[in-house]
């Protein structure tokens, strides 16, 4: 899962919250195909959820 999850920290350390928040739920989705077409045997990315900083709202 740190292989997972070091990619996606970089983008939102870089500032990009809104792309690591968006980059999150496509890796789930694309290897959730993986394990639908017997490509891998688990989605490691399923337990993403709350890795990326909750987006700051404006006051």
């Amino acid at each position: 899962m740190p292989d997972l999850i070091g990619p996606i920290k970089a983008v939102e350390n870089a500032g990009k919250i809104d792309v690591a928040r968006r980059l999150q739920p496509r890796t789930a989705a694309i290897l959730r195909y993986a394990v639908q077409n017997g490509i891998i045997t688990c989605n490691p990315a399923s337990d993403l959820k709350g890795v990326v900083a909750p987006a700051k709202t404006k006051p």
